[in-house]
């Protein structure tokens, strides 16, 4: 379920196949998505508020571990430089040493075109109690700027 905008005669296939696939789509989800749809200033509403709540807490915390970053203003993504100490190593080896190391999966900055390269992106789209037990890992991994 969905929406589309753009060119008209480029949609025009995308919606014959759409109502050629969704034909006769379990009521429950056409439900669901009217509910949404109609309370969509709501649902957003408080999902930016948990975005935030994320945001508040995971930020000063990185912070704290000597990370630079700053809270993104319209995204639940974070953008940051690897710890100075780990810049040897490389955004890709970094982020599966931490991976090895904490269980803790990052993306590598490289990843998203060579601008990246030395940074990670930081995905804040799991609850608190996940990213407090994140938090509380780097710190025994002791995965700071100051050592």
């Amino acid at each position: 379920m969905g929406f589309a905008l753009g060119n008209k005669t480029v949609l025009q296939g995308l919606r014959t196949m759409k109502f050629n696939v969704d034909f006769g789509m379990f009521l429950p989800f056409q439900c669901v998505a009217i509910d949404a749809l109609d309370h969509m200033e709501y649902y957003a509403s408080e999902q930016t508020k948990r975005y935030q709540e994320r945001m508040n807490y995971f930020v000063p915390e990185l912070q704290k571990l000597g990370w630079e970053v700053q809270k993104s203003p319209a995204s639940f993504f974070l953008w940051t430089k690897i710890p100075s100490e780990y810049e040897e190593m490389g955004d890709r080896n970094f982020v599966s040493y931490l991976l090895d190391q904490a269980g803790i999966l990052l993306s590598p900055g490289s990843g998203f075109g060579a601008g990246g390269a030395g940074y990670v992106r930081i995905a804040l789209v799991k609850d608190m109690e996940v990213l407090q037990e994140v938090i509380a890992r780097l710190q025994k991994m002791k995965v700071s700027v100051a050592t």
